[in-house]
């Protein structure tokens, strides 16, 4: 049986994104308070940003480290863990990133000039993965020194020159 090294769930829970899509839901709804009506694409709009609130109100990164591999879900676009086996990784450590400059945002996201794939929900902390197929991928971690306590005593956790 597996063995569990390490578990994180993070939410997407910066106050200033909820601020924003509030502050526009109430600019949306006001009218309505002033008893104006307004035409379909209004309607529109409001149901779109309810939805998008909804969405990423469910939307959770879930990180497990285990002593066979790293798995994670970005749920809800992923209902199932992906799995990633320590025999794929090549290199594997934690690293400060810049998310908007290196991958446009959080989310799941695909970086350009060849920075991988990244999937995170805040901060500039992340697993750096370097797989032997030449993937790169980026798991956005709020516990950096744990985790990098786990790969070094994994044998991983130093950047090599690549």
């Amino acid at each position: 049986m597996e063995k569990i090294l390490f578990e994180e769930k993070q939410k997407f829970n910066q106050i200033w994104i909820w601020g924003l899509f509030l502050t526009i839901l109430v600019i949306l709804v006001y009218p309505f308070y002033l008893g104006e009506f307004y035409e379909i694409q209004n309607y529109l709009s409001i149901g779109i940003l309810l939805f998008i609130m909804l969405l990423l109100g469910f939307t959770k990164l879930e990180t497990k480290i285990t002593d066979k591999g790293i798995y994670y879900r970005y749920y809800p676009i992923q209902s199932q863990f992906r799995e990633i086996l320590w025999e794929e990784i090549a290199e594997a450590y934690t690293r400060e990133y810049r998310p908007l400059i290196e991958f446009g945002g959080w989310g799941y996201r695909i970086g350009l000039f060849g920075k991988g794939k990244a999937i995170s929900t805040s901060g500039n902390q992340g697993i750096q993965l370097y797989m032997k197929d030449h993937r790169k991928i980026l798991l956005g971690t709020q516990k950096p020194e744990i985790v990098q306590k786990i790969l070094e005593n994994l044998g991983y956790g130093k950047k090599a020159d690549i």
